[in-house]
C-alpha cells in the first residue's frame, strides 16, 4: 500500500485537553533541532498551551474527521486522553498525553501494521489509544508487529549530532542501543518500496529489526535526509512525482534519494526558512516542535490525483502540482508547529485500493 492510493479507511488523531506540558531530556533530544538553547536548558521543564490554541487544533482534527467522512472514507477515532496520566515502567515516570500524531508511531504496510517505540518517554504508552482499533483490525487480517520493548534508558539512546551519523548497511546492529524509531521515519513510495530515514543508532537498530521482520519483497531503501520524521521533508504524491521541502538540505534532493527514485520529478515547496510568524502568529509560551517548511508538504493524499493540504499551502504550490494533474483542496489546520504533526502526521491510513 502506497501513500497515494484511493484513500478507504483511515486514523485521525485526538488532541489533548492539558494545557501543561511537561518536557524532559528525551524530548529535547528528539526535537534538538527546532529548540533553542533556553528550550535545551535544565530550567526550562514545562510550558502552557492556552485553552484557546487547544480547543482550535480539536476543532480542526473534527472538521478533517467530518470532510473525510463526506468523501465517503471510513474514519475511526483513538480513545481520548481527558486528564493528564502521570505513567511509570521500572526505568523512568513520564506524563502520557494523547494520540493526536497518530502515524508517528504506526503505519500500516501492505497486510502488517507496524507500531513502533520513540525515544521520547512521555510517547510510551500512546499506542494504547489504539487497541480497540488494532483489535479491529486483526480480525479484518493485518498481523500487528512491534519491536522488543525498551527501558529508554539515556545510556542506550544515540544522543550523537545526526549530521555525523554514516549510514553503514554492512553493520549488523549496534549492540549498546535499543530499537527506537518513529514510524513517521518511513513513508511508502509503492506498494513494495519504503524509504526510511536513519540517522542514529537507534534507528538502524529499528531498520535491521524491520528488515529481519517483513517479507522479503518488501523493500527497504535507507537514507540520511533529516533529523528525524522524514514527512516534513519529502512525501509521494503519485507514481513519479514527490512533494519536498528542500530549504534545510545541503545537497540537491536528488542526490539524497535511492537509486530507484532518483528520476523522478521533484516539486519544491520551500527552497528557503520563513518565519513562524508567517504561519501562526498564535501566541505560545514555549517551543514549537515542527517548522512551517515541514509543514507546509505534510499532505495527505485521497487519491493519486487529489491531496489535502492545509490552507496556508502556498499558491505556486498548487499551480506547481495541477501541472501533474493533482487536484489540491486547502483545509483549516491551525497551530501545526505548535502540536509537531500536520495533516499527514495526524492520520494514519488503514486502507486503499
Amino acid at each position: 500500500m502506497s501513500e497515494y492510493g484511493n484513500l478507504k479507511r483511515v486514523i485521525v488523531g485526538e488532541e489533548t485537553y492539558e494545557n501543561t506540558k511537561y518536557v524532559d531530556y528525551t524530548l529535547k533530544l528528539f526535537f534538538k533541532d527546532n529548540l533553542s538553547d533556553y528550550y535545551q536548558s535544565d530550567e526550562f521543564v514545562k510550558y502552557d498551551i492556552p485553552g484557546k490554541i487547544i480547543q482550535e487544533r480539536k476543532d480542526d482534527l473534527e472538521n478533517l474527521s467530518n470532510f473525510l467522512e463526506k468523501n465517503k472514507i471510513e474514519v475511526v477515532r483513538p480513545k481520548p486522553i481527558n486528564k493528564l496520566k502521570v505513567v511509570k515502567t521500572p526505568d523512568f515516570k513520564s506524563v502520557f498525553y494523547s494520540n493526536s500524531n497518530v502515524r508517528d508511531l504506526c503505519i500500516c504496510v501492505q497486510g502488517y501494521i507496524i507500531c513502533s517505540f520513540s525515544s521520547v518517554r512521555s510517547r510510551f504508552f500512546e499506542n494504547q489509544c489504539l487497541l480497540d482499533i488494532l483489535h479491529d483490525e486483526i480480525k479484518r487480517g493485518k498481523k500487528i508487529i512491534c519491536p522488543p520493548i525498551p527501558t529508554i534508558h539515556k545510556d542506550k539512546i544515540d544522543n550523537s549530532d545526526w549530521k555525523n551519523f554514516k549510514l553503514d548497511d554492512s553493520i549488523l546492529f549496534y549492540e549498546d542501543y535499543e530499537i527506537l524509531f518513529d514510524c513517521a521515519n518511513i513513508i511508502k513510495v509503492t506498494d513494495d518500496d519504503i524509504i526510511m530515514n536513519i540517522t542514529n543508532k537507534n534507528m538502524y537498530n529499528g531498520y535491521k529489526w524491520l528488515r529481519s521482520v517483513l517479507p522479503s519483497k518488501i523493500n527497504i531503501h535507507i537514507i540520511c535526509i533529516c533529523d528525524n520524521h522524514i514527512d516534513g521533508t519529502i512525501l509521494p504524491i503519485k507514481e513519479g512525482l514527490f512533494l519536498a521541502n528542500t530549504c534545510f538540505l545541503n545537497k540537491e534532493i536528488r542526490d539524497l534519494l535511492p537509486k530507484k527514485f532518483k528520476k523522478w520529478d521533484v516539486v519544491e515547496s520551500n527552497t528557503k526558512k520563513l518565519s513562524y510568524e508567517e504561519y501562526d502568529n498564535a501566541f505560545l509560551d514555549g517551543p514549537r516542535l515542527a517548522s512551517y517548511e515541514g509543514i507546509n508538504i505534510n499532505v495527505l493524499s485521497l487519491s493519486p490525483n487529489k491531496i489535502l493540504v492545509q490552507n496556508t499551502f502556498d499558491k505556486k504550490n498548487i499551480e506547481k502540482l495541477e501541472k501533474y494533474k493533482v487536484e489540491v483542496i486547502p483545509l483549516r489546520f491551525r497551530h501545526s508547529t505548535i502540536f509537531g504533526g500536520g495533516i499527514h502526521c495526524s492520520t494514519l491510513d488503514l486502507e486503499r485500493d
